[in-house]
C-alpha cells in the first residue's frame, strides 16, 4: 500500500492496534455487538483481500484476522400460530369485493410464502385465467 491509501499504515502495527483497541471502546461508542460484528465482517473481508495482495503484511493481517467476533443473541424468526393464522385469513370482510381480494391475497402470500413486495409485484393476465 503506498502513500496515497488514505491514511492506512500497514508498515508496523498501527492498523491491527487500532483495531483491537478500536473493539474495545464500543461500550463507548453505544455501538450493538451485531452491528460492531457487521462492521469487523467487513474489515475481515478486506484483509483477507490483503492476504494475497500484500505478502509483506501477512503478520498482521493475521492478527486482524484473529479478532474474534463478539457474542450475540441469536434471534428466532417469529412465526405465526396456525390460530393466528386463521384470524388473519378471515379479517377481510367477505361479503365485500375488497375483502375477496384482500382475503386472496392473504391466501396467496401465506401459501407461497411471499413478503409483500413479491405479492405486490406479481402481475397476473385476467385473459389468461379460467372462471
Amino acid at each position: 500500500m503506498g502513500e496515497g491509501s488514505h491514511g492506512s499504515n500497514l508498515n508496523g502495527n498501527y492498523a491491527p492496534t487500532r483495531l483491537s483497541s478500536g473493539w474495545k471502546s464500543t461500550d463507548k461508542r453505544k455501538n450493538a455487538a451485531v452491528t460492531r460484528n457487521v462492521r469487523l465482517a467487513a474489515i475481515k473481508s478486506f484483509f483477507r483481500f490483503l492476504e494475497y495482495r500484500q505478502p509483506a503484511a501477512l503478520d498482521q493481517v493475521r492478527r486482524v484476522l484473529a479478532i474474534p467476533f463478539k457474542k450475540t443473541d441469536t434471534r428466532l424468526v417469529p412465526y405465526l400460530l396456525r390460530e393466528e393464522l386463521q384470524a388473519l385469513l378471515d379479517a377481510p370482510d367477505p361479503t365485500t369485493r375488497d375483502g375477496i381480494r384482500d382475503r386472496a391475497m392473504l391466501h396467496v402470500a401465506v401459501c407461497a410464502g411471499l413478503r409483500v413486495s413479491e405479492l405486490t409485484g406479481l402481475k397476473i393476465d385476467i385473459s389468461k385465467c379460467r372462471l
